[in-house]
């Protein structure tokens, strides 16, 4: 079968294979097996450089694909230039390894983390715009908020609902205010070559990845992401 994939993880296996997690349209998340990748006559590796969006040819076995052949590779323009670019793609790699089960296709997740590798190195913030992706692909993943604006200052309650009722909050909840929740509202309905222009500061684009990251660990019960351990740290020696 041929299928288009964007490249998430590889893992080598007995010396000179590598087993890879791709994201595809048709079959979601898959596994691919490719048998000797280290000692092919043909220099296969750059098909499956980290984010890169391969054409591949593959043949399904028992367990996984296999590798037959490529015939295509794109990877996104300073991917491998820009420190944060590379930071929030491994998030990204991250979070779609741990949330979406294997040969289980989502609807519209693989055209939105397409689009976000295309667009990426042209993003004014990278940050902001890897938090669009984020809202975006949980609201893919049937947990999107619901968001109201009756006050200026908003709760973020673990199902999900932000609402202006200080005596109705339950549970673990973040505050916001109206300009951050706005700004979430309009990186959930916006197209992605519209968010890619927004110019919005270094310290409120982390807040709002950090809220976003707060809401997406308490729908999936995931405790800690190290790739976002890993951007902080880095970001704080930057910012």
């Amino acid at each position: 079968m041929r299928t288009e994939a964007i490249v998430l993880r590889n893992i080598r296996w007995q010396d000179t294979s590598i087993i890879t997690h791709a994201l595809t349209d048709d079959y979601g998340r898959i596994s691919i097996m490719t048998k000797g990748a280290f000692k092919r006559k043909e220099n296969v590796m750059p098909y499956f450089d980290l984010f890169s969006i391969t054409n591949f040819d593959l043949y399904k076995g028992n367990n996984m694909f296999y590798f037959n052949f490529a015939d295509s590779s794109k990877v996104s323009g300073d991917l491998y230039k820009e420190p944060i670019s590379f930071r929030v793609c491994s998030i990204l790699s991250e979070i779609i390894i741990k949330t979406m089960l294997d040969n289980y296709s989502v609807p519209n997740v693989y055209p939105l983390t397409k689009r976000f590798l295309e667009l990426l190195s042209e993003a004014k913030n990278k940050v902001l715009f890897f938090s669009a992706w984020l809202i975006k692909y949980i609201s893919f993943m049937g947990y999107r908020p619901i968001i109201s604006d009756n006050k200026d200052e908003l709760v973020i309650y673990e199902d999900g609902i932000v609402v202006a009722e200080p005596a109705s909050m339950v549970g673990h909840y973040r505050r916001v205010s109206f300009e951050e929740s706005n700004l979430i509202k309009k990186l959930l309905f916006s197209e992605m070559s519209e968010i890619m222009k927004f110019d919005v500061g270094n310290e409120l684009s982390m807040k709002i990845l950090d809220l976003i990251i707060f809401y997406f660990k308490l729908s999936f019960s995931i405790n800690k992401l190290n790739s976002y351990e890993e951007l902080k740290k880095f970001l704080n020696g930057v910012i």
